[in-house]
């Protein structure tokens, strides 16, 4: 299991809130340092792996920012819609896909 690079996580643990245990661990357990199993409480668990979460959330976010900032750097200023004007939308990928029966619908 590797970090990966737009998280700053391990997969596994956003998923089940702890990293994959091998001999020797690859990223030592913040509960298991010593701590007794009365000290540990659960909502400071659940609250670590919330803020985990919003960590890779915010990291997802702040690439998402970057990636758009430098997308705009090579758009075209003198396209500037208004109210009325008329826009073409691509919509062949929305009917292929409902043009074709799933496993969850009964009729096309």
């Amino acid at each position: 299991s590797t970090i990966n690079s737009l998280t700053g996580f391990f997969g596994f643990q956003l998923h089940i809130g702890c990293s994959p245990q091998l001999i020797p661990p690859l990223v030592p357990d913040l509960f298991t340092l010593g701590t007794p199993p009365e000290d540990i409480c659960v909502a400071e668990i659940i609250e670590h792996m919330l803020n985990d979460i919003c960590t890779a959330g915010g990291n997802l976010l702040a690439l998402k920012v970057g990636m758009a900032h430098q997308a705009n750097k090579h758009r075209a200023l003198d396209f500037l819609p208004v109210v009325g004007d008329h826009v073409l939308l691509n919509m062949s990928h929305y009917r292929h896909d409902n043009a074709h029966g799933h496993s969850n619908q009964v009729a096309k």
